[in-house]
């Protein structure tokens, strides 16, 4: 099923805009046929005009809701480029520093510990970092943070501390995964050698 949300930029009268619309309708809907999807929506944009809004299939499988325009979705990593801009040009205006101290704005991020081992009772080790995070480092990928895919000892971490996994989006959970950052290295992040750190 296909579904489009006309706005005022998007005129399918226009016969190039319909040509491009029913090619789009088909691309989505046979996204959704052919099972790689169950739902997808499409919006391509520039800064002035939104060219097409369509969407084909369902909101969940579970579910007979058909996906829509409106459809309001967890985009996962697409929040950094939105936040890395939105960051940086408060660095422009003079607000904030890239090297300063990302506590000020998160307090939470000046709450991590290192976890440097495991005691024979399962109990975690962890000490204090080595440097602050500064807001530069989240935005360059080196404040350290591990997902738990990929990192064995995180979802150990979790079990043993009680807390919810990563993807269930707590707080607690979400703030709870770093590893080492080295300032005499230029805090060049050690995947290899240090493993996880995690809120006290």
């Amino acid at each position: 099923m296909t579904g489009n949300s006309n706005g005022d930029l998007f005129d399918r009268s226009n016969p190039a805009m319909a040509a491009f619309a029913q090619a789009s309708d088909t691309l989505l809907a046979d996204a959704v046929a052919s099972g790689g999807v169950p739902g997808v929506v499409a919006a391509p944009t520039n800064a002035d005009h939104t060219f097409y809004k369509g969407a084909a299939g369902l909101r969940a499988l579970d579910q007979a809701a058909s996906m829509d325009a409106q459809t309001v979705m967890w985009i996962a990593a697409m929040t950094k480029p939105v936040v890395a801009a939105c960051a940086m040009r408060l660095v422009e205006q003079g607000r904030i520093g890239l090297d300063d101290q990302a506590a000020k704005i998160i307090p939470e991020l000046g709450q991590f510990r290192v976890l440097t081992g495991w005691e024979s009772n399962g109990q975690p080790i962890t000490r204090p970092p080595n440097t602050a995070i500064t807001l530069r480092n989240p935005l360059t990928h080196s404040a350290g943070f591990v997902y738990d895919t990929w990192n064995a000892e995180m979802p150990r971490y979790h079990k043993r501390m009680g807390m919810a996994p990563r993807r269930s989006s707590s707080v607690c959970s979400l703030m709870a995964a770093s590893v080492e950052r080295n300032g005499a290295q230029s805090n060049r992040l050690k995947h290899r050698s240090m493993v996880v750190a995690s809120r006290a």
